[in-house]
């Protein structure tokens, strides 16, 4: 069986960073059969608005959609599942970030299999995961 839920809001994070500053939410899909959710997640992705835009000094394929920006990096075996970033930033961040959590935790428990979605809030002054728009 997997698990798969959404993120909860919490608008102590989004004070934790400036305004206009950019949140990043981590969800992470692990076990011992996420393949199927792991497709439904690229395919997803994929359905969304596509632009050209840099991680960390590499040139990447972001889905956009409304405030909310993402992207998947997947291992090399898809057995190993997927890590899904999603990013926002402004005052309905949080809002944004946590609506979106509910869609992808959706799909993976329609994907089915055997595994976990979890999610991580990463911190503000994070010196990795930059995204430039």
């Amino acid at each position: 069986m997997i698990s798969a839920r959404a993120h909860r809001v919490d608008y102590a994070w989004w004070s934790t960073h400036a305004r206009e500053g950019d949140h990043c939410l981590l969800g992470s899909l692990r076990g011992g059969d996420v393949t199927a959710a792991r497709e439904a997640l690229l395919r997803y992705l994929r359905g969304l608005e596509q632009y050209p835009a840099w991680v960390d000094g590499v040139a990447r394929i972001v889905a956009v959609e409304g405030g909310m920006r993402a992207y998947a990096v997947a291992p090399d075996s898809p057995d190993e599942g997927l890590d899904v970033y999603l990013h926002s930033s402004g005052e309905d961040a949080t809002d944004t970030l946590c609506h979106t959590s509910r869609e992808v935790a959706a799909i993976v428990r329609r994907a089915g299999g055997d595994g976990r979605l979890t999610w991580r809030q990463l911190p503000a002054d994070r010196a990795d995961h930059l995204l430039h728009f």
